[in-house]
């Protein structure tokens, strides 16, 4: 009988953990970690995903000073949907405990080594993009930076990952238009374009709205598609990363996390209806950000 080696999800987790710091750190104090979080500058990028953030964080990862993390431990994106169907600044003091409560106890742990090691934090992760107003009142010194892509190819490549159709466990991971939402009466008729071009203008507006709330300090915002070795130095400069500009030149035109097959055409071969479903939904949001569509 052939015997197969079970790994519970607490023993993942702390596999994990040893993978990113090393040896656990013991007499880890909770209080004196969370007294500590006023003074934490925990970096965080926001976006939709599918913009670069695979590369950044290998780039980061080159610079042993800091902890980059792409894909944190546990994923925690249902949660981020359901921060996102809350108005965080309007909630109720005990709501507002309940959502902090709720990302601390997927992340805390992280900040604990962290805070023993004397390393910052730096997430990549897209995961974590609705949870930023939680963050934001938590680590009040975190720093956010806005990561964006034309939406056309945000738009295809989430339509080649199964975004809103046969992607596993979709109606926990994405996010769907609130009831009273223009485009919830519409929801059950858009095809995948729609949904996805809904995705792309609604993460990003929400960010965009997200950022009015932050110091310009602790913020920076970047196109994918506009990347050189200037900005990126700049962005990881930012983030408190010591990259050098010869590393950047290097790596900058690496392709990570690519995706193998395409079902889709690139969307300047889409049928001229087909990119007006785009527009009509993406139209503001993508003038904000610079791209013509």
């Amino acid at each position: 009988m052939k015997l197969i080696n079970l790994i519970s999800p607490l023993s993942y987790h702390h596999l994990f953990l040893r993978r990113i710091f090393g040896k656990k750190q013991k007499n880890v104090d909770l209080f004196e970690t969370r007294r500590s979080f006023e003074d934490m500058t925990p970096v965080f990028i926001l976006s939709t995903g599918r913009c670069g953030t695979k590369w950044i964080d290998e780039i980061i990862s080159t610079d042993e000073s800091v902890v980059s993390l792409h894909h944190p431990i546990p994923v925690m994106r249902s949660q981020a949907r359901i921060c996102y169907n809350y108005d965080f600044n309007k909630a109720s003091n005990s709501e507002k405990q309940l959502l902090r409560e709720m990302f601390l106890g997927g992340r805390e742990e992280l900040f604990n080594q962290a805070l023993k090691v004397n390393k910052n934090l730096i997430f990549t992760d897209s995961r974590q993009t609705f949870f930023a107003e939680v963050i934001r009142d938590i680590f009040p010194k975190a720093k956010f930076v806005h990561l964006h892509r034309n939406p056309g190819q945000v738009i295809k490549s989430g339509m080649e990952r199964d975004w809103y159709d046969a992607e596993n466990s979709s109606e926990l991971n994405r996010i769907k238009p609130d009831q009273g939402d223009f485009h919830f009466d519409k929801w059950s008729e858009y095809d995948l374009i729609q949904k996805n071009s809904w995705l792309w203008n609604e993460t990003n507006k929400w960010i965009l709205n997200f950022l009015e709330t932050v110091p310009s300090n602790q913020q920076f915002t970047l196109s994918f598609n506009k990347w050189n070795s200037t900005n990126l130095s700049e962005m990881f400069q930012f983030c408190g990363a010591s990259i050098s500009e010869g590393l950047i030149q290097k790596r900058r035109n690496a392709r990570v996390n690519v995706q193998k097959t395409a079902k889709f055409k690139k969307f300047e071969e889409w049928a001229e209806a087909d990119k007006e479903k785009v527009r009509s939904i993406c139209g503001d949001t993508s003038s904000k950000l610079g791209y013509s569509i």
